[in-house]
């Protein structure tokens, strides 16, 4: 039997780099390669959809879905109902084929904003991935963004539910917008309502771990949009443990 040494193997391998997958992956190099097929208007459909629409995605899925703007939350449905899955950001596909014949669970698209997206058809998306990108450059990226959520799901879930509220508030503000050098307006669907379903918390107990906040001076939510106006403190506070006797 031949046996390649360890220095052959690691000649032989090279691991995928971050920044040129990030670069191949992004949406304006996605949409460049899919426009250079003379198909491309014929498979791929710019839709524009309101807040509030939402659509099933079967098991087959013959469509994937690209967002240009907007924000839109991707639930997995099951028989006891919707476990809210995570939100997903503009410039990303929300849904990718992988392997054949995979099984997929029941999701659901919410927009929880305007949204435009293309509307790509499956079959014509896996050949172009075929052709222009041999590296699977788009489908790494792709399961790596999945990897970092589900990692991020796994984390907040270890939090008490205190944490949990700050770490909701400091992802949301990754979403938003810097207005000053320790201070984050958050996006307009950050509401008591998401909130508390981003942290896994009651809705009275999300208000008052906000109201705190608002004490506190480390947030303004008395009109929209809210913004967080001490960034520093509420990642300081984050690291606190949860006082359990006032909960």
């Amino acid at each position: 039997m031949y046996l390649t040494s360890l220095s052959d193997e690691k000649e032989g391998y090279n691991m995928y780099k971050r920044e040129i997958i990030r670069s191949f992956a992004s949406y304006s190099n996605v949409l460049k390669i899919l426009k250079k097929d003379s198909q491309f208007n014929t498979y791929c459909f710019q839709e524009r959809i309101d807040k509030g629409y939402s659509i099933r995605l079967p098991y087959n899925r013959p469509y994937c879905y690209l967002v240009d703007t907007g924000y839109t939350k991707l639930s997995i449905v099951s028989e006891i109902g919707q476990n809210n899955y995570y939100i997903s950001r503009p410039g990303v596909f929300l849904t990718l084929p992988i392997v054949e014949d995979e099984f997929l669970p029941a999701v659901e698209i919410k927009a929880i904003t305007d949204v435009i997206w293309w509307r790509i058809d499956t079959e014509f998306l896996k050949k172009i991935l075929l052709l222009e990108d041999p590296k699977n450059y788009i489908i790494v990226n792709f399961l790596l963004d999945n990897r970092e959520t589900l990692n991020r799901l796994t984390y907040r879930y270890s939090l008490s539910s205190r944490d949990s509220v700050y770490y909701s508030l400091l992802r949301s503000a990754e979403a938003g917008i810097q207005i000053g050098p320790n201070q984050t307006e958050l996006p307009l669907f950050i509401t008591y309502e998401t909130l508390a379903k981003f942290s896994n918390t009651s809705k009275g107990y999300t208000v008052r771990i906000l109201t705190e906040l608002r004490q506190q001076g480390v947030l303004q939510s008395s009109k929209k949009p809210w913004v967080i106006t001490d960034l520093a403190l509420l990642k300081t506070l984050f690291h606190t443990p949860d006082d359990r006797h006032n909960l």
